[in-house]
């Protein structure tokens, strides 16, 4: 949070745009992305066998995240097969409201995005969990199947 912090004081001193909503605000919305965004990756991290197929599979991540988030045009203006994609990136339900919490003060959908978010971020985590679970029930029966003792 203190690097978001840095970001957006960089962007209120440097860039000299005025944060019109409050700080408040900003840092929960900052925050609850940031851990949405955190579990996401966890849990897909968890979903690969190796560190390289990880780092393979997530270079197709972002350029779609951003497309689809409503950042570059309305989400509204999709296909709707498009519309329903766009809804499962974290992205869609930050980007819009950062910047309407700079540019207007306020942002309509503030508390049902941060609520989206958190459900999300449970989602995700719980999913990690299992994920992680299953992974170490088969380790664990591997290195019985070859005599080697995680202990």
């Amino acid at each position: 949070m203190l690097s978001f912090a840095i970001i957006i004081f960089a962007i209120e001193n440097f860039a000299e745009v005025e944060l019109r909503a409050s700080m408040i605000q900003v840092m929960i919305l900052g925050g609850i992305f940031s851990l949405s965004v955190l579990s996401f990756g966890s849990l897909f991290a968890a979903l690969f066998k190796t560190e390289i197929d990880f780092i393979r599979a997530s270079i197709l991540y972002p350029v779609p995240a951003f497309i689809l988030s409503g950042y570059t045009f309305p989400i509204e203006s999709m296909p709707s097969s498009m519309q329903i994609l766009a809804k499962f990136f974290p992205l869609t339900y930050f980007s819009n409201d950062m910047r309407d919490l700079f540019l207007i003060g306020d942002s309509p959908n503030f508390f049902e995005n941060v609520s989206i978010l958190t459900i999300m971020s449970a989602i995700f985590l719980i999913g990690n969990q299992i994920s992680l679970r299953i992974r170490v029930k088969k380790s664990e029966i591997t290195s019985r199947d070859d005599g080697i003792s995680l202990l």
